[in-house]
């Protein structure tokens, strides 16, 4: 729960995330693009920025004051590496 905002991260690769301060809140979608191959295994919360590790693409950030834009992968890509 990040400022009454709670992210899931799925097995299909994607991320959502529900405002719970919203009047009519539902699930959306974060990021227009789903991260690469795997389960999204861990999601972490640093200053603005959420980070999403996957079990086979390496880590993923997005900037949490555009979550429509695009993640972007995160410095050495971990491909075949599982994030724990």
């Amino acid at each position: 729960n990040i400022n009454g905002v709670i992210y899931v991260g799925t097995a299909s690769s994607n991320v959502y995330s529900y405002d719970t301060s919203a009047t009519y809140p539902s699930w959306v979608w974060v990021g227009n693009a789903s991260l690469g191959a795997g389960t999204i295994r861990a999601l972490v919360n640093l200053g603005n920025k959420l980070y999403a590790g996957t079990n086979s693409d390496g880590v993923y950030s997005i900037n949490l004051a555009n979550p429509s834009a695009s993640w972007s992968a995160v410095g050495i890509t971990l491909l075949g590496q599982s994030v724990t």
